[in-house]
């Protein structure tokens, strides 16, 4: 996940922080409320572009 938003691998330090966020690592989190974290980071935004989305849409098939 980390790599597909932030576009590098993690650090060890990195991976080990979003590792320890779960539950069954110390951490409270579930997956999905990790993904969602993850979906929301600012570094995602730029990631997909979303200005440029807000700007021209999305094309879909009805």
């Amino acid at each position: 996940v980390y790599q597909n938003v932030v576009g590098v691998l993690p650090s060890d330090g990195e991976r080990d922080f979003y590792v320890g966020l779960l539950q069954g690592s110390g951490g409270a989190m579930t997956q999905a409320e990790l993904l969602v974290l993850a979906a929301n980071a600012t570094v995602n935004e730029q990631n997909i572009n979303l200005v440029g989305l807000q700007n021209t849409g999305v094309e879909f098939v009805i």
